[in-house]
């Protein structure tokens, strides 16, 4: 048999409600490029990776 690659894998489109919400931040290119090496170690996203930082500074604020 001759399979294409997706060609029986159609993606099912998500209702509205279980879409995430994302909103665009800028970096500077050096922070940037920290992020992606922070994000590539740990398995992440970019976008992942900042949530995890945000989270654990804000856990950590409301400790203090």
């Amino acid at each position: 048999m001759d399979y294409k690659l997706g060609a029986h894998m159609a993606r099912k489109k998500m209702k509205e409600k279980d879409k995430q919400q994302f909103q665009n931040v800028g970096l500077i290119k050096e922070d940037h490029d920290l992020l992606r090496k922070l994000a590539q170690s740990e398995q992440r996203s970019m976008a992942r990776q900042l949530s995890v930082l945000i989270r654990k500074a804000v856990a950590e604020m409301n400790a203090a």
